[in-house]
């Protein structure tokens, strides 16, 4: 999948997880500032795009994403494991 792509799922998870309402997801949002975004229901979407993408997230890597951008790029780079790996 392309890096688009993969924000796309990233908002469509964090969506599905969060009363957002109306509001457009955007790369550059802040994930705690997302509606009721706290720690559990951000470690739900990332467990739900871990099963639905067939990714395992490196937990340092997760805590230290701040955006929904950064997000995508863990999933790009989570689908490459050796870029993950320094391989």
């Amino acid at each position: 999948m392309s890096r688009n792509e993969l924000l796309g799922v990233v908002q469509a998870q964090l969506r599905a997880e969060l009363p957002l309402g109306g509001h457009q997801v955007r790369e550059s949002d802040v994930l705690r500032d997302l509606a009721e975004a706290d720690s559990v229901r951000l470690l739900r979407v990332a467990a739900r795009l871990e099963r639905q993408l067939g990714v395992e997230f490196n937990d340092e890597e997760l805590f230290s994403a701040v955006t929904v951008g950064d997000l995508a790029d863990l999933l790009v780079q989570a689908g490459r494991p050796a870029l993950r790996t320094g391989l």
